[in-house]
């Protein structure tokens, strides 16, 4: 709001609490990038230094850090936490599985897809999801129908969503708002996966907590799309989807 409506203290307010979410806790460092990203794509370079604000914090954090206790924090967490011991690969599995839980957003997401004959993306959701499934099998874990059943559908609607934000985004030579938004939105759901495989020592639900959000926005874009004439979302869709 600060950005789009140029008010200072907005800009201020939102990078202050953004420097105290990375005070408490690391993994909030995602925000930085994104922070400065979005007046970027907007056109408005000099907002992007506001950016900067968090990580002011951070350093007055671990002076602080360095004077009381001669050691700063971060650097002891990074050096106990995310040594060369980190698999990724395992982190890795774990991103679809938690995206599962948006399950419900699949049903909708193929109607719309089939509505459309938009039959690449449809091709290649399906081919994603029998891929994953065959990756486990290849595997051999010992694991139950729930974790595959829950790994294929997260896998094929990061695909999906992605797949519709790109198209959208292909838009943003011709500085479309929406296909500017579609860019932000992409980079804010692949910005906390990415952190939570490269870095995170283990896999938890709440590394991708902040990656639910675009991925929701990003399925609704994609419901309200451009409708041809005579298309219309049945009430019985919008009804299932609020209720769930």
């Amino acid at each position: 709001d600060g950005c789009d409506r140029d008010r200072l203290g907005r800009l201020i307010a939102g990078c202050l609490l953004a420097g105290l979410a990375l005070l408490m806790k690391y993994s909030a460092v995602i925000l930085v990038p994104l922070l400065a990203l979005y007046p970027l794509l907007r056109g408005r370079p000099r907002q992007a230094l506001w950016a900067l604000l968090p990580l002011g914090l951070v350093a007055l954090w671990s002076l602080h850090n360095a004077w009381v206790y001669g050691e700063v924090h971060i650097l002891h967490i990074l050096g106990r936490s995310y040594g060369p011991g980190s698999a990724w690969a395992d982190n890795l599995c774990g991103v679809p599985v938690v995206l599962g839980s948006l399950v419900y957003l699949m049903p909708v997401l193929m109607w719309r897809v089939a509505l459309r004959n938009d039959h690449v993306l449809a091709w290649v959701v399906g081919g994603v999801a029998v891929t994953e499934l065959l990756t486990w099998l290849y595997l051999g874990e010992q694991l139950d129908d729930q974790y595959v059943f829950w790994s294929m559908t997260g896998a094929a609607l990061l695909v999906l969503c992605l797949g519709e934000g790109t198209r959208q985004a292909l838009r943003f030579r011709d500085r479309d708002p929406e296909a500017v938004d579609s860019a932000f939105l992409i980079a804010w759901l692949c910005a906390p996966l990415l952190f939570s495989v490269l870095f995170a020592p283990f896999q938890a639900v709440r590394h991708f907590i902040p990656a639910l959000p675009p991925l929701v926005i990003l399925a609704l874009r994609a419901l309200e799309g451009r409708r041809k004439s005579g298309e219309a979302m049945p009430r019985v869709f919008l009804a299932l989807l609020l209720a769930a």
